[in-house]
């Protein structure tokens, strides 16, 4: 005899995009998790011998991540859990390479964390 299948569960509902910069108050919605942060926009590396952008869509420009946004990710994540109902878990994105990564966002009020994965 064999097991019933599982009830599926529908997806979450997409959250809205945040900024790495916070509205006070936080707009009124109905999510029951937020991550913060994502990238922090317009950063640009120069590759000094070939005397250009080190990239090349979007004229170079791209959006900052690892450790660069450490420090943003964590205020960021502790102003959320200020403003933020207790009942919105945060995730913590952004900078966290180590395990101590990872606890500072949490002490800093994030429920789940995002580890980083260099590509180098």
């Amino acid at each position: 005899m064999s097991a019933p299948p599982c009830p599926v569960s529908p997806p979450p509902p997409p959250l809205p995009p945040l900024t790495p910069f916070l509205p006070s108050p936080p707009p009124r919605t109905t999510v029951s998790y937020v991550a913060s942060i994502n990238t922090i926009g317009n950063g640009l590396v120069i590759d000094l011998h070939a005397e250009m952008p080190a990239i090349s869509p979007k004229g170079g420009f791209g959006g900052m991540s690892g450790p660069a946004v450490k420090y943003t990710a964590l205020a960021n994540v502790k102003k959320m859990r200020e403003l933020l109902d207790e009942s919105i878990d945060i995730i913590g994105v952004g900078g966290v390479e180590t395990g101590a990564d990872a606890f500072e966002m949490i002490l800093c009020g994030a429920k789940a964390v995002q580890v980083s994965n260099p590509t180098s």
